[in-house]
């Protein structure tokens, strides 16, 4: 798709507690996106960038400064600031190094149970884990108790800290 980029209008409804609603995720899947006229209080620029936009261009900006974003997306690359890009990829050596000690999830669990604990490890709530699937809430809940039951945990502190023991 080179070539291609699509513009995404900020709204209220297009995010979700500084995340982003699933259209908009299913949207960023399919062509390179960005989001423009973003309020700056409602979205957090590394939560975008896991999200695979582009880049953010805010409802403030000046007009030179939206002419240089889109110039820099056109051309492939990311639209975001230094700061951002710096924050993100420590953020990334930090997960490359949670990996190294691995969070086991053994066979026990089935595919989607083990996308959901991971969800839940990474603190999003049933409504949030429902959006980026893209299932009902009812079936999270379904799942969260599954998994709650397999791996005897009560709740999610518990199981986060299940997740977290040794692989024996």
């Amino acid at each position: 798709m080179k070539g291609i980029l699509a513009g995404y209008k900020f709204s209220n409804e297009t995010s979700v507690k500084k995340g982003f609603s699933a259209k908009l995720l299913s949207i960023s899947r399919q062509v390179p996106l960005f989001v423009f006229q973003a309020e700056r209080q409602l979205i957090e620029p590394s939560r975008a960038i896991f999200a695979g936009l582009r880049g953010v261009i805010y409802h403030d900006e000046q007009p030179d400064t939206v002419k240089r974003a889109l110039q820099t997306m056109m051309a492939g690359q990311l639209y975001y600031g230094r700061k951002v890009m710096s924050d993100t990829l420590d953020a990334l050596f930090q997960l490359r190094e949670q990996s190294n000690r691995r969070i086991k999830i053994p066979s026990l669990l089935t595919d989607q149970e083990q996308r959901i604990s991971m969800l839940i490890a990474e603190g999003a709530r049933n409504k949030e884990i429902a959006e980026q699937l893209q299932i009902s809430a009812n079936t999270v809940k379904v799942h969260v108790s599954a998994i709650f039951k397999k791996t005897h945990s009560r709740n999610r502190t518990e199981l986060v800290r299940w997740l977290q023991e040794p692989q024996n």
